[in-house]
């Protein structure tokens, strides 16, 4: 359990069809999200995030159970071909999932874009102060039709203080309930700082093993080329001067030595051919 599980504050839907109310509860189950989106710098550490909480699903018969199974940090969800752009996506995601809009359509204008593996990830980060609940007149108007695209996800981070907070979800009475949404619990909100340190925490995990290195020192890494592996070499890349040493006075002494004995031999060998002459003479 993290020590930090205390400072979240659960609200459990409570509604039917297609009104929304938010009933504050104890919540002492919090799951974090096995999924890894990326989560930006720019949401203030002193700041609270809304996230959604999803029931378990039985593993044989799919059906819903009564069981927490995790909480995201956002509001997510894919883009369809209805989807002009992902601004668009975000709002109807805001409307289905938290029962809110935003008349400020300057916010959706910029998303920040990552990709993440195969996903494209557009993220919005939305004060709370900037939402407003959504009308029975405007539920209506939330339903599409169009296919989704998993390869390209919207989230949109609902921050603000926690009073802020509360007093936005305690105002929404209607959303959108989708036909195929029957596993969402409620919404949570979570620490900015909590989210941001199971992120990197999640980040670090997915990080490729860092490679390991030998004590002995490289023995390319002194000659005159360079060593060709680079930082796939295994061996440390330090010098060593005792080694050059040694590497640098056998390589002279071989020199010397051979460069003297070929002179030598070709003396000799220049002395045969004089007397050789001399007796043909």
């Amino acid at each position: 359990m993290d020590s930090q599980i205390s400072k979240t504050t659960f609200f459990q839907g409570a509604g039917v069809d297609k009104k929304w109310t938010y009933t504050k509860t104890s919540y002492d189950g919090f799951r974090y999200s096995t999924r890894n989106p990326p989560v930006p710098d720019i949401l203030p550490e002193d700041n609270f995030v809304i996230g959604i909480t999803y029931f378990e699903r039985d593993q044989i018969t799919n059906d819903v159970t009564s069981n927490i199974a995790d909480t995201q940090y956002s509001v997510t969800g894919s883009m369809s071909s209805d989807d002009a752009y992902p601004g668009d996506t975000a709002r109807r995601e805001l409307r289905e999932e938290l029962g809110v809009d935003c008349d400020n359509l300057r916010i959706f204008a910029s998303p920040i874009e990552k990709t993440v593996g195969r996903q494209t990830y557009f993220t919005f980060v939305v004060p709370a102060t900037c939402l407003r609940p959504i009308t029975e007149a405007e539920v209506a108007r939330c339903e599409h039709a169009g296919n989704d695209d998993r390869s390209r996800k919207v989230q949109i981070f609902v921050h603000g203080t926690k009073t802020e907070i509360e007093q936005l979800l305690a105002s929404v009475k209607f959303r959108l309930k989708t036909s195929t949404e029957t596993d969402l619990a409620g919404v949570t909100i979570i620490p900015v700082e909590m989210v941001k340190a199971q992120y990197q925490k999640s980040v670090r995990k997915q990080e490729p093993p860092r490679q390991t290195f030998q004590q002995e020192p490289c023995r390319n890494f002194n000659s005159p080329g360079g060593c060709s592996y680079g930082t796939r070499c295994r061996y440390q890349h330090v010098r060593d001067d005792r080694r050059e040493e040694r590497r640098g006075g056998y390589r002279d002494g071989y020199r010397d030595g051979f460069r003297d004995g070929f002179r030598d031999g070709f003396r000799d060998y220049r002395y045969q051919i004089i007397i050789t002459n001399h007796h043909n003479l």
